[in-house]
C-alpha cells in the first residue's frame, strides 16, 4: 500500500481540494483508495457526505496514536492507495502521519509568506526523511514561470530561494 500525506503548516493552501483530487485519479486508475481526514474542520467528510457516489471512503481519525493502527489495519484489507489529509499546523496526528508515509506533498500558494510557512511541516519530513514535494496551488501563469527555476532551491534551504523570488 502506498500512503501519501499532504501536508503544511498553514491553513488555505489547498491541501483538502489536492487530497481529494488524489484520491479520485486513484480510483479512475483502478486502486482500491481511502481518504483519511486528520482534520477536525472535517471538510473531506462533509465533502463526502454531499457525494452520492460510494468511494472513497473517508475515515476520520484525529488521535496520533490510531494513524499507524489503522495504515497497517487498511493495508491487511487490500487497500492499495491511502491519501492523509492534514489540518494546519504541526499537529501530533500530522506528525504520525508523515512518519508512516511513502510520500508527502507540501501544498502552498505561491507567496512568501506562504512558502515560509512550509518550513516547520519540511523540518518534520525530513527528519522522517521521507520523500516529499511541493505543489504550487492557485498559481498565475506568470507566477508559476517566474517560480518554476527556484524550486530546487526550495528543497534545499527555503530561505535561500525566497530571497532569489523577492
Amino acid at each position: 500500500m502506498q500512503t501519501i500525506v499532504l501536508a503544511t503548516q498553514k491553513g488555505g493552501a489547498g491541501k483538502t481540494t489536492l487530497a481529494i483530487s488524489l484520491a479520485l485519479a486513484a480510483i479512475r486508475a483502478g486502486h482500491n483508495v481511502r481518504l483519511i481526514e486528520t482534520d477536525t474542520q472535517g471538510s473531506v467528510s462533509n465533502w463526502r457526505r454531499r457525494r452520492p457516489y460510494a468511494a472513497p471512503i473517508v475515515e476520520p481519525i484525529y488521535a496520533a496514536r490510531e494513524v499507524e493502527r489503522r495504515l497497517q489495519s487498511l493495508a491487511r484489507e487490500g487497500v492499495t492507495v491511502t491519501i492523509v489529509d492534514t489540518s494546519a499546523g504541526v499537529t501530533a496526528a500530522t506528525v504520525s502521519a508523515i512518519r508512516y508515509a511513502d510520500f508527502c506533498l507540501i501544498p502552498s500558494r505561491p507567496s512568501i509568506v506562504d512558502i515560509e510557512a512550509t518550513a516547520a511541516t519540511l523540518s518534520v519530513v525530513r527528519a522522517w526523511r521521507k520523500p516529499f514535494a511541493y505543489v504550487l496551488n492557485q498559481t498565475p501563469i506568470r507566477a508559476a514561470a517566474r517560480l518554476a527555476g527556484h524550486a530546487r532551491a526550495v528543497q534545499h534551504d527555503p530561505q535561500v530561494a525566497l530571497r532569489d523570488v523577492q
